[in-house]
Formats: C-alpha cells, sequence, structure tokens
C-alpha cells in the first residue's frame, strides 16, 4: 500500500512539474519572441526628431552620417534608475590613440548606453561607438572632452558596437568608470 501511494505522489509530481514547466516556458518564449521582435527594428533615428538638451552631440562616421547621439545627464535627463540589459565596468589605460574596449552589443536606436567615465590625468579625448559590421567609428561631431563622459549614447541605426574611445594628446590616459545597456 505504501509503495502505490509513493508511485501516486511520483506521478503527481511528475505530472505538476510538466505542467508548471509549459507554463513558465510559454511566459519566457513569449518574452523572448517581443524581444527579438524589438531587437530585429531596422528604423534608423532621425536627428531631427530628437529632444536635444543642451550639450547634445551627434557621432558622425568617417561619411559624416550620424551614428549616434550623445545627451549629458542633466535636469531635464537625469541618470536613469531602470533596470540594464547590461553593464560593465571601464579601466582603461590608452596612450595616443584609438581603443575599442568593451564588450559588443547588438543594438537598436531604441536602446541606450549610459556611460558614468572620469578620464585621468584630464585630457582631451573622445568617447564614441564602434560599428563592429561596418568597422567604423563615431566620434562627436564637437569634439571632446578632458574630464570624463556622464550622459546617454543613442544609437543612429541597428547594428553591433561597442564603445570606442580616442585619446587625442600624446601622454597616456586612464579611464574609470561604468557603463549600462537599456
Amino acid at each position: 500500500m505504501i509503495r502505490k501511494q509513493s508511485g501516486k505522489i511520483r506521478n503527481f509530481t511528475k505530472k505538476f512539474a510538466l505542467i508548471s514547466a509549459c507554463a513558465l516556458s510559454v511566459f519566457i518564449f513569449n518574452g523572448q519572441e517581443a524581444n527579438a521582435q524589438e531587437t530585429n527594428v531596422e528604423e534608423k533615428i532621425n536627428p531631427e526628431t530628437v529632444v536635444k538638451d543642451e550639450g547634445t552631440v551627434e557621432f558622425l562616421d568617417e561619411n559624416g552620417n550620424v551614428m549616434a547621439i550623445y545627451t549629458p545627464y542633466s535636469e531635464t535627463n537625469p541618470a536613469p534608475s531602470i533596470q540594464p540589459r547590461y553593464s560593465g565596468s571601464v579601466d582603461w589605460t590608452v596612450g595616443w590613440g584609438w581603443y575599442s574596449g568593451s564588450s559588443r552589443f547588438e543594438l537598436n536606436s531604441n536602446n541606450k548606453i549610459d556611460l558614468n567615465i572620469s578620464i585621468s590625468p584630464s585630457a582631451s579625448s573622445n568617447i564614441g561607438l564602434y560599428d563592429v559590421n561596418n568597422h567604423t567609428y563615431g566620434w562627436p561631431s564637437d569634439g571632446g572632452s578632458s574630464t570624463g563622459w556622464y550622459g546617454t549614447i543613442q544609437p543612429g541605426y541597428t547594428g553591433n558596437f561597442s564603445i570606442a574611445i580616442a585619446n587625442n594628446t600624446e601622454k597616456t590616459v586612464h579611464y574609470d568608470g561604468t557603463f549600462t545597456v537599456r
């Protein structure tokens, strides 16, 4: 008698686990499907429709196309408090030249990269995006910063990108901080 009850309990447990797994997969796969559809959006950002705060800068590739838009944090654009899709740290020491140091991200014009990166010692420097697919860099159209980057980069189109830095001086510069992708 004990064996039959034990078998019934095992069968009930297996059925319950199977039903729970099916219900959970419906929720998970529905979320992934929606996420995949959002990622494959092929629309480009229209620089004319972006609300530009003081200090907003377009990142241009070598052909003058808008690769992204950078907006510094301000009263009208505070640092976000939402859960990021990915976050990473920056601890890069760069001599004169370009450096593409972050992981690669698949982004579209709805995504944003939030930056909190300081520069030491103070030096003329650009932060930008490297388009991994097209092997092009996008840099701020108005030059760089000498103290750091505290704001948001919004890609201008769908692609695979990494964060890039250009040290415009002959001295070695240290970049330290964090970035998040949302």
